[in-house]
């Protein structure tokens, strides 16, 4: 086989595409996998914030009382009263509705992140695949 006839096979072939998929891929996870990596950490964050808010308030809850000097009492008696405040408190503070969306955004980029360090990793073996096709049928018209 002449070197016009090898070159016009690895052209019909796509040899050229393949070797620079397969050379980009790897490069493309791992970008995605430190953006992940960072984004990860902002979750982190942003749930320890919302965690401690949750906690001042409810420590704030839990401290009011009906304003008795004498047998002061819980404003907030049971549990259940508590929770519901909070919740309440919770949904009229601005910062904390702010930390969760921000929150929100977050997981919700960290799963498309997921998604698409996925599909990177199906294109590798696709192309993996292609490559090996590809040399198979090489040998076979070489031969």
């Amino acid at each position: 086989m002449s070197q016009e006839q090898l070159q016009k096979m690895r052209t019909d072939l796509n040899l050229h595409e393949i070797k620079e998929t397969l050379t980009a891929i790897p490069g493309e996870i791992l970008e995605r996998q430190q953006t992940l990596n960072e984004t990860r950490t902002l979750i982190e964050d942003a749930e320890i914030n919302l965690k401690e808010h949750e906690a001042e308030i409810m420590f704030e809850i839990s401290q009011e009382t009906n304003g008795d000097k004498d047998k002061p009492k819980p404003k907030f008696s049971n549990d259940t009263a508590r929770k519901t405040e909070l919740t309440r408190r919770l949904a009229e503070d601005e910062d904390y509705q702010n930390t969760k969306s921000r929150f929100t955004e977050v997981q919700t980029k960290r799963h498309g992140l997921d998604i698409e360090i996925d599909r990177l990793r199906n294109d590798f073996r696709v192309q993996m695949a292609l490559k090996d096709l590809a040399v198979a049928e090489m040998q076979l018209l070489g031969s």
